[in-house]
């Protein structure tokens, strides 16, 4: 009798483990959907945020462009070789289309702007025009920026500078005191990608996670069930926390990304206006003449020189001091404790540090400058985009004067 209930007693405890692993491997998938659903939407907003901020950039250089040559087409002229000369990651580019007429139909607007495809500007355009899924882009960019002002939407294009057409996210946005319909997109092959890898590695460790869920269970079929929970959370939060490491950082420079230095200046805005500490100093600058190096050095030297700028800034500045890639050759520095009357010589010493030596970018050696412009928060700013804005005034105004100095703007 003893034996039969030590063997039901095995057969349970069998049967138990069976069951459990059943519905583990189960719930392990589930969870695997989840969280692949949640890293892609992390991906896709990042990209809108992205979007976003840089399109208002824009045209907040529009306005300050304005402001400085006082002649609307000196401006636009000006803007255009802007936009051209202009580098982002991920095959993305902002472009510029005028609306001759806000009902739509043929010729209701003329393409102003378009780096992908240069020798189309000029070109009359038709909220007809269908891409190759028969959606209609330029219908919808006009009804949602007579709605709302902006939107954003999705549709088929080619990569720039190829004839691969695909998936394409867009953020649009009206300027209308030109009749500017102005736009960036970026194409959305690389976040199933990026999910996927994601996905393999959490599987990978998940797999190990249930032959020691299968063994403890045998052993102890009460604690069981807390281990698994435990570990369960364990994987997903160190899975989440790689994510979010590698959405934090540039992976070509090593800075830190645009993410993370929003947040960083949100923090920083809500601590100055709380009155817990004074304002940082942003110092905003780019590198003179990039586009110039691609050309002459292509990509991959232009790659080293970015890495090389960012060594050569860390190095120059304190340790306490944090940067940020901010988007193309674009980069922001955010320094606790400078005084005002100190900030000149500081970012003056940024700008020298670069200028010091020439960089090597694989077949020559490259004199490479920047233009810095920066700022402070003050008292009646209502968002740390307000001293952002006055930090790119500056560096306009000092790109416009001649380069390779810093010039700070209270």
């Amino acid at each position: 009798m003893k034996n039969k209930y030590r063997m039901m007693s095995v057969l349970i405890v069998l049967l138990s483990c069976i069951v459990a692993g059943a519905v583990f491997i189960i719930f392990d998938f589930r969870v695997e959907a989840i969280y692949g659903d949640s890293a892609r939407d992390a991906l896709l907003e990042s990209k809108k945020e992205h979007l976003r901020y840089t399109v208002k950039n824009q045209i907040a250089r529009i306005e300050a462009a304005r402001k400085i040559l006082g002649d609307d087409e000196k401006v636009k002229r000006e803007i255009a070789r802007e936009i051209h000369d202009s580098v982002f990651s991920l095959d993305s580019y902002i472009w510029v289309n005028e609306v001759l007429n806000y009902e739509g139909g043929a010729n209701y607007a003329v393409r102003r702007i378009h780096p992908n495809m240069r020798d189309t500007e000029g070109m009359l355009l038709s909220t007809e025009t269908t891409d190759i899924k028969g959606n209609k882009p330029y219908l919808a960019e006009l009804e949602g920026v007579k709605k709302n002002g902006s939107l954003f939407f999705t549709y088929y294009f080619k990569r720039m500078g190829s004839d691969e057409i695909s998936e394409k996210l867009t953020y649009a946005e009206l300027y209308p005191d030109f009749n500017w319909i102005i736009a960036m997109g970026v194409h959305l092959d690389d976040i199933n990608a990026a999910v996927e890898r994601a996905n393999n590695k959490s599987h990978t460790f998940k797999s190990h996670l249930i032959a020691f869920f299968m063994l403890a269970l045998a052993a102890l079929m009460g604690i069981s069930t807390l281990i698994v929970l435990f570990l369960e959370r364990k994987v997903h939060f160190d899975s989440k926390k790689l994510l979010e490491e590698e959405a934090n950082m540039d992976s070509l420079t090593g800075a830190g990304s645009r993410r993370a230095g929003a947040k960083a200046l949100a923090v920083a805005f809500e601590a100055f206006k709380a009155g817990e500490r004074p304002a940082p100093l942003l110092a905003l600058f780019d590198i003179d003449h990039f586009k110039n190096v691609n050309d002459a050095c292509g990509h991959g030297g232009g790659d080293e020189v970015l890495k090389g700028v960012v060594k050569r800034v860390g190095e120059s500045v304190r340790i306490s001091d944090k940067l940020f890639r901010w988007g193309g050759d674009e980069f922001l520095l955010v320094m606790d404790g400078v005084a005002p009357e100190k900030a000149p010589m500081v970012t003056g010493n940024v700008v020298k540090a670069v200028a010091t030596a020439p960089f090597f970018t694989g077949k020559r050696d490259t004199a490479i400058t920047l233009s810095l412009g920066a700022s402070f928060f003050n008292a009646g700013d209502e968002g740390y985009e307000d001293a952002l804005k006055r930090a790119d005034e500056a560096l306009y105004g000092v790109k416009s004067s001649g380069r390779n100095r810093a010039d700070v703007r209270p």
